[in-house]
């Protein structure tokens, strides 16, 4: 039978240690390229973040200056004195 392997106990011990040193420097090969390859990836990922980041930034802080604009700009015990006076021109307007 040419495909049958020969029992463990009649195989050479050399054949033995080089199959496992081919073994190992095949797992250390694999494992290098795998590890390349998730930095590559975290890599990638992290650019495209990056590259959405500004605008991202921008977008926030135009939220926060429409925010700002439609509140008063005095602070908070203030400003009933001066929603007040716009409550006050608001009536004197509409006599």
């Amino acid at each position: 039978q040419p495909d049958s392997m020969p029992p463990l106990h009649l195989v050479p011990e050399f054949s033995k240690i080089i199959l496992k040193l081919i073994f190992g420097i095949y797992m250390m090969v694999t494992l290098i390229v795998l590890i390349n390859l998730l930095i590559a990836m975290m890599s990638d990922t992290y650019q495209r973040i990056q590259a959405q980041s500004d605008k991202e930034w921008k977008f926030g802080r135009a939220i926060l200056i429409r925010q700002m604009n439609k509140r008063a700009a005095t602070p908070s015990p203030i400003n009933m004195l001066t929603k007040l006076i716009v409550v006050l021109k608001a009536m004197w307007r509409n006599r």
